[in-house]
């Protein structure tokens, strides 16, 4: 087994966090009947997230095939629809469409797990959104009757995230990817954030323009980026105590807390998937969460501008 430290990813930031479950996606994905693919964190001078693999697996080679594969094939990133402006009809790549096209786009993509036996279409889209027989469903919808995304959401205004994404996808390199896992971050790249990142928090109302113009871009660490695009698997939106919920957060509206936890046991892609969607790990004792390997919970509240635009607080343990 070869044991990989990931120096550049902090898990009390959470794009760092997401990132390593990003990462542990790509690799269970790409070598699907390997075992001991595991990720734990250990307490150095920040929490590092280590990556345990067979021999003979390449973590960025997989994580850059991964990539191409994408490139070449990814209706998960084919999610649009019209939007009227002032000045004309636009096609929007985003996660708030009208209802019925986003109930047409999650049922393609059940349609197509069923067909192929392959579920990462099916799963973005459980991570987009909520989708319901009824498109009308005034659950699912916001104030302007559009479908109410994620919450991870944290793009606004002239920023839409599928379009991003695809921007990401096309224009990152394999060092992007060695800068993310390994350090340092060096906050050079130009290609589009998410807003996910602590040290990124740009609020609208502090800046002097519109934090989506050129004269404003931020600029971040865009294979942390992706890889946490990537973990969006692992935190579904569904409807809960009839409204629409995102795993990992609690609160509604602009009064949002993201909370993760972090383990100390090496743990496998499934295992993963069942810790973080315990709604009550704050509800937890210590005891509790220690015979679960579970050895710190940190929390983040998501902040959003008067425009929309969302970033997450520094974190806190809890």
């Amino acid at each position: 087994m070869t044991v990989h430290e990931l120096t550049g990813l902090d898990g009390s930031n959470p794009l760092a966090f997401m990132a390593a479950l990003g990462a542990m996606d790509v690799l269970s994905n790409q070598h699907p009947d390997a075992p001991g693919i595991y990720l734990h964190w250990a307490r150095h001078d920040v929490w590092t997230p280590v990556l345990t693999l067979p021999d003979g697996i390449e973590l960025v080679e997989t994580i850059w095939r991964d990539l191409e594969a994408w490139r070449e094939s990814a209706p998960e990133l084919d999610l649009k629809y019209e939007k009227q402006t002032a000045k004309s009809l636009r096609f929007i790549q985003d996660l708030k469409p009208p209802p019925e096209v986003f109930r047409d786009f999650a049922t393609a993509a059940a349609q197509t797990a069923q067909q192929s036996g392959h579920r990462r279409h099916a799963d973005y889209a459980a991570a987009y959104a909520a989708a319901h027989p009824n498109g009308d469903d005034p659950l699912g919808v916001d104030h302007g009757a559009q479908t109410k995304p994620t919450a991870f959401h944290f793009t606004a205004g002239q920023q839409h995230f599928v379009t991003m994404v695809r921007e990401l996808c096309a224009g990152l390199e394999r060092a992007h990817f060695e800068e993310a896992l390994f350090g340092p971050w060096q906050y050079a790249s130009a290609l589009p954030i998410l807003r996910w990142d602590v040290i990124g928090e740009r609020l609208y109302a502090l800046m002097a323009g519109n934090p989506s113009s050129a004269g404003n871009k931020a600029q971040g660490t865009a294979g942390a980026d992706w890889l946490a695009f990537r973990s969006l698997v692992y935190f579904p939106t569904a409807l809960m105590n009839s409204r629409i919920a995102t795993t990992g957060f609690s609160g509604r509206g602009n009064t949002m807390t993201f909370r993760w936890p972090l383990w100390s046991a090496p743990t496998d892609a499934n295992t993963i998937r069942s810790i973080v969607a315990l709604s009550h790990l704050d509800k937890m004792s210590l005891s509790e969460r220690g015979a679960r390997g579970i050895t710190t919970m940190l929390r983040s509240e998501a902040q959003r501008s008067t425009q929309g635009y969302g970033n997450f607080a520094p974190a806190s343990v809890e």
